[in-house]
């Protein structure tokens, strides 16, 4: 029991860690604004699904509606992902990998990010990751980069940066 509340808590720890340290690694004198998100499942399908040596793997497609705070200022948006989920059957342990695309509304901006999204969980504990993304529309040219933590089965915190070019 000490061992699995000493892993969330560690979990915890580097993902605060990783939220301080995440805008201080970019780099070069672009302009850096911070945001802050919460991201609820909508629609979650099924692609494909098998076992392969003790690890199942299941495909699918995940629709979520977004919303936030880009440096206090609010944001809306839709998030439509593509996964692959690993979940090895004698640990518990899980790790995804895949692509998303983030429609995303701020103040009179709409455009769209796209890039990966990479996560992963020790058996019962909390799922966390990271994503990266290139902006679109009237976000050509941003760069987003931010973390993820699970907070229940339907629902993530987005924490992270938008570089602006020069």
């Amino acid at each position: 029991m000490k061992t699995k509340r000493k892993s969330k808590m560690i979990i915890i720890a580097v993902f605060t860690l990783a939220c301080i340290v995440t805008p201080m690694i970019v780099q070069g004198k672009s302009t850096k604004l911070t945001f802050e998100a919460t991201e609820v499942l909508q629609v979650w399908i099924p692609r494909e699904i098998w076992v392969e040596d003790n690890v199942r793997h299941i495909k699918f497609h995940k629709e979520a509606a977004i919303t936030g705070t880009i440096e206090g200022s609010e944001f809306t948006g839709y998030n439509y992902l593509e996964f692959h989920l690993k979940i090895d059957l004698s640990t518990g342990d899980m790790v995804v990998h895949g692509s998303g695309v983030f429609d995303i509304t701020w103040s009179d901006l709409n455009g769209i990010f796209t890039g990966t999204v990479n996560a992963k969980a020790l058996a019962g504990d909390v799922m966390t990751g990271m994503f990266t993304l290139q902006g679109s529309g009237d976000f050509d040219g941003w760069k987003m980069f931010g973390l993820i933590l699970a907070i229940g089965s339907t629902t993530n915190l987005l924490y992270g940066t938008i570089l602006l070019p020069n």
